[in-house]
């Protein structure tokens, strides 16, 4: 034995992947981004759990929109249920 620990995080995100497939379902797709918005367009919803691991994995220290990885896991097929809005980031 090691003596290494190990933490399991798990968090239960049914309520949240509901809400992000009836928000995507409600976006009209040919609705255009507003660029000059002071809030931006909320393009996901991510547990904070999720978040947290990404922003460890990714080694982001400042805004994810500037993380090309970032973009590339939310444009993956996978991730798709974290989509609040169609599109590519």
């Amino acid at each position: 034995m090691t003596g290494a620990i190990t933490i399991h995080t798990a968090q239960d995100v049914t309520d949240r992947i509901d809400l992000n497939k009836a928000i995507h379902a409600d976006t009209d797709e040919r609705a255009r981004y507003d660029s000059n918005s002071v809030l931006g367009v909320r393009m996901a919803s991510i547990p904070l759990s999720v978040f947290m691991d990404l922003q460890k994995r990714m080694k982001v220290n400042g805004s994810f929109e500037e993380c090309a990885d970032f973009r590339k896991w939310l444009n993956d097929p996978d991730n798709r249920f974290f989509r609040t809005r169609p599109g590519r980031m």
